[in-house]
């Protein structure tokens, strides 16, 4: 159970929290608006990089999470909304080299840029 003030919190940041009584059609981790919940905030991070929602990466208590799901989920929780190779959790590997280069690439412009305005 979380203390009541986070589940009250207003302040942003990226929070952890780990469920323990699951759904069964449940991922390993995920990340959303609040505990349990599937949605992210519509936005939560501002042109100045600063994160601006509560974010909480979730993740079950009945199951092993590996380094590389929990890097992926916290990639979500930065703003890698879609996945592509080397951050697809379809192919069986949730983060590999391709993942790293497009968080630095993410980071090294102004939120809001346009695809088109980013030089690859």
């Amino acid at each position: 159970m979380l203390p009541s003030k986070m589940l009250a919190s207003d302040e942003a940041g990226i929070y952890f929290f780990e469920v323990t009584k699951p759904n069964t059609e449940m991922s390993t981790a995920w990340v959303s608006k609040s505990p349990l919940e599937t949605m992210l905030p519509d936005e939560f991070i501002e042109c100045t990089k600063v994160l601006s929602a509560v974010i909480f990466v979730n993740y079950r208590a009945d199951q092993k999470v590996s380094t590389d799901v929990f890097i992926h989920e916290l990639g979500h929780a930065m703003g890698m909304f879609r996945h592509f190779p080397g951050f697809d959790n379809e192919a069986k590997k949730p983060v590999d080299t391709n993942f790293w280069p497009v968080l630095q690439l993410l980071y090294s412009y102004r939120a809001g840029t346009s695809e088109a305005d980013v030089s690859r």
